[in-house]
């Protein structure tokens, strides 16, 4: 599926300008909303090879996950409450909602960074007291979730034209000759865990299986340097195909799209109770791709989400409306590698006339005040183009 303007109208196109810094900060007088997207932290895999150590709980998250997310929490903590006030330093049910997948690592993921948002000796108090409610004053957050079938965090997995159109990608010419390609290593790699035999597809599932080897067992795994790095790039190409398509982008993250664009938008309109200020997603590396891929940002454009990767997106009002979004990638040791700067733009020329045409942005640049591009209610007539609603994902999943 080809996203298009009419005939009068330019096709939409995203500007992507990465600046990699040490490390950024936030004017939060302007600051009005933010909005959190993680991936869960570090965890056992998902499936256990012979060759390899059985993990009795595959799919769990591990000590260094639950670290890796507080550390944001921390984070979190140190920018909107000990720098700038923005959030209360006590937890209220008003300014913070949390949203969460079903699967344990992404719950507990969202537990730990909430932990580091609110850490013990911020909880409740008794009645006329000064004694906590809670041992060590820990503060109990509500976690919302929605079963399975969650098209919001997981629709990547839950609408069955996304794994229709993951199928038909598979039976493509390029991916039969990489599959062609790598047979003798694929079938190399399949000896060396156990297998008889491994699909190309499969590839990312063995690549998570040799880094836990090497992270939590002091183990190889059985491949040497030269060898886990071919199964790193070939699993970043296994993705990069998987996501580039923008229409399984928004099959796959159109309701999250579309849920943070309505968000601002009500906040900008003044609909949205002012008191709410913070909004938490705690999901999956499909959750963050798929996201990319819905905004036009394919694998080629940037690194595969690490464990407990971040997306930060700040909406902002300094003479009129913006949004500044954040993409923190971080390595499995917990420590921010990589700090990139999105300034995403989306531009719509409404239809042409002799007298003037409008330039209108999705994401606008706050950079420099030379930088800045209003977004107006034009933004949402443009949604069609990025994100799905309810009505139309029943139709298409």
């Amino acid at each position: 599926e080809k996203i298009t303007m009419g005939p009068n109208q330019l096709a939409s196109f995203l500007v992507i300008l990465i600046m990699v810094v040490v490390a950024t900060e936030t004017d939060t007088s302007t600051l009005r909303h933010v909005v959190v997207i993680t991936r869960h932290g570090d965890r056992t895999p998902l499936h256990n090879y012979p060759n390899h150590h059985q993990w009795e709980n595959p799919g769990q998250l591990t000590g260094e996950g639950m670290r890796q997310l507080k550390d944001i929490g921390d984070f979190l903590r140190k920018r909107y409450i000990e720098e700038s006030s923005f959030l209360s330093p006590s937890y209220k049910p008003s300014e913070l909602r949390v949203r969460s997948t079903t699967r344990d690592r992404a719950l507990m993921s969202a537990q730990s960074l909430l932990l580091g948002l609110y850490p013990p000796g911020t909880g409740e108090k008794m009645p006329d007291s000064e004694e906590f409610a809670l041992p060590y004053g820990i503060q109990p957050i509500p976690i919302v979730t929605a079963g399975k079938e969650d098209y919001l965090l997981h629709g990547y997995k839950a609408c069955h034209s996304v794994k229709k159109k993951t199928k038909e990608i598979r039976e493509t010419k390029e991916w039969k000759e990489k599959a062609e390609e790598e047979k003798e290593f694929l079938a190399k790699v399949a000896k060396v865990i156990g297998l008889p035999k491994l699909a190309l597809e499969k590839i990312s599932a063995v690549y998570h299986g040799v880094k836990a080897e090497r992270i939590h067992k002091n183990s190889t795994g059985g491949f040497t340097d030269e060898e886990y790095e071919k199964i790193l790039e070939l699993k970043n190409w296994v993705l990069s195909r998987k996501y580039w398509d923008r229409s399984l982008g928004r099959l796959g993250a159109g309701l999250l799209l579309s849920e943070i664009t309505s968000t601002f938008k009500e906040v900008s309109e003044g609909i949205k109770d002012g008191n709410e200020k913070f909004t938490y997603y705690s999901a999956h590396d499909g959750t963050l791709l798929s996201l990319f891929s819905a905004m036009g940002i394919t694998q080629k454009d940037l690194m595969v989400p690490h464990y407990a990767a971040m997306i930060l997106m700040e909406l902002h009002y300094d003479h009129g409306w913006k949004v500044k979004i954040e993409y923190m990638n971080k390595d499995y040791h917990g420590n921010f590698s990589f700090l990139f700067l999105f300034f995403l733009f989306f531009f719509y020329l409404s239809l042409f006339s002799s007298t003037y045409h409008s330039l209108f942005s999705i994401f606008s640049i706050l950079f420099s005040s030379t930088s800045h591009f209003l977004i107006s209610h034009f933004l949402f007539r443009t949604k069609k183009y990025l994100s799905v609603d309810d009505f139309e994902l029943s139709k298409i999943c």
